[in-house]
């Protein structure tokens, strides 16, 4: 059985609690392929989803405390840079 990326982004909307985890990653990503964006900004963008998608992690998941604790520090670390618009990508992204 085939699943396709539509059937995943369906299921993580879904998902109780889960929303504010997409937030971080999504905003990460709008970051990193952001033209205008520093390089440096994008390192740490870079940085951030790697330690996301890693098969070890400081703690397992399903839990993703360890996840979220990255993903924050990473986007408070930016808020100098992150604008609104980058903000709008992402909940254009979580309704489409």
């Amino acid at each position: 059985m085939a699943v396709s990326i539509n059937d995943i982004t369906n299921k993580l909307k879904q998902t109780k609690g889960i929303t504010p985890l997409i937030k971080k990653v999504l905003l990460l990503r709008i970051l990193l392929i952001d033209g205008d964006t520093p390089k440096w900004v994008k390192a740490i963008c870079m940085a951030a989803l790697a330690y996301f998608v890693l098969v070890t992690d400081a703690i397992p998941d399903p839990i993703f405390i360890d996840d979220i604790a990255i993903l924050a520090a990473a986007i408070t670390s930016l808020n100098s840079v992150i604008k609104p618009h980058h903000h709008s990508q992402v909940d254009e992204q979580l309704n489409s």
